[in-house]
């Protein structure tokens, strides 16, 4: 029986080694995504595709302490969930965590790209091209309005359609769209 328990058991210590690890660690990783979450979501480089498992598999592993065990791997798993849990309830019910929250950003007006937008989310024209090829898109000049959303996907107003103001809410720089693109503002 000690023989199964050292295979899958941890001691009181080291418990809380791993509970400590993995709020550390969630913290950590919840400001790199803060900071780089747009890139990561929505770039469609191999690289940052690459970086983002690389992440994951060296906060999983480091949580986990010297020798992975089950016990250690559900305790790890119980904290991340009770942490999330917690900032959840947290954004819900307090305007500061809310307010820093990420919107939408808006990465192209009138067929041109906002250079100074894509600087802040850390992508390039190039990346933005190909997700709207990958959207259908044939033309940037067809295109009046392009949002990056907060998980990475793009929002797309074409030249001659208009967006309805109430969609606009939580939008960072809503000044930045032309009133000819909102309608019922």
């Amino acid at each position: 029986m000690d023989e199964l328990w050292s295979q899958i058991g941890i001691t009181w210590t080291q418990t809380l080694g791993v509970a400590l690890a993995a709020a550390v660690l969630y913290g950590v990783y919840a400001v790199v995504l803060r900071a780089w979450g747009h890139r990561l979501l929505s770039s469609s480089s191999t690289l940052s595709l690459a970086v983002a498992s690389l992440m994951g598999a060296v906060v999983g592993r480091s949580m986990l302490g010297n020798s992975p065990t089950l016990i250690g791997g559900l305790v790890a798993l119980g904290t991340l969930i009770m942490l999330e849990g917690l900032f959840s309830e947290l954004r819900s019910r307090t305007r500061l965590l809310t307010r820093q929250r990420r919107g939408a950003v808006v990465v192209l007006v009138e067929g041109r790209f906002q250079t100074e937008a894509l600087r802040e989310v850390h992508l390039s024209e190039r990346e933005v091209a190909v997700r709207l090829r990958q959207a259908g898109v044939l033309s940037i000049a067809d295109l009046g309005l392009v949002l990056l959303e907060p998980r990475g996907s793009l929002t797309v107003v074409r030249v001659g359609q208009r967006i309805d103001a109430r969609l606009l809410v939580g939008v960072l720089r809503p000044d930045a769209i032309p009133a000819s693109l909102v309608s019922g503002a």
